[in-house]
C-alpha cells in the first residue's frame, strides 16, 4: 500500500490545530478516545476503535506546527504498509 498523505486546510490558527493532530489528548477529542502511548519521535501510539481494534503507529517525525509523520507497525491489516 502506498503512503497515506493528507493535507487539510483548516481556517484556524496552527497553534490550535497542531496539538489536535499531534498529541494524544488532542486526538482523543476527535478521532478515538482509546489512544495510548508516547507521542514523541520514536514513540508508539496505540489506536483502538471498540470492536474494530486499530493500528499501532510509530512517530517518525515531528516539526512543531509544520509536520507529523507516523508509520504503521502493528494491528489493523488494512493499515499494513503505510
Amino acid at each position: 500500500m502506498p503512503d497515506i498523505k493528507n493535507l487539510f486546510h483548516i481556517n484556524s490558527p496552527i497553534e490550535k490545530v497542531y496539538p489536535a493532530i499531534a498529541t494524544i489528548n488532542g486526538l482523543r477529542n476527535w478521532w478515538t478516545p482509546e489512544i495510548n502511548g508516547d507521542e514523541n519521535i520514536g514513540g508508539t501510539l496505540q489506536f483502538r476503535f471498540d470492536s474494530y481494534g486499530g493500528p499501532d503507529l510509530i512517530v517518525k517525525d515531528l516539526m512543531l506546527h509544520k509536520l507529523l509523520a507516523w508509520s504503521y507497525i502493528n494491528g489493523a491489516e488494512e493499515w499494513k504498509g503505510t
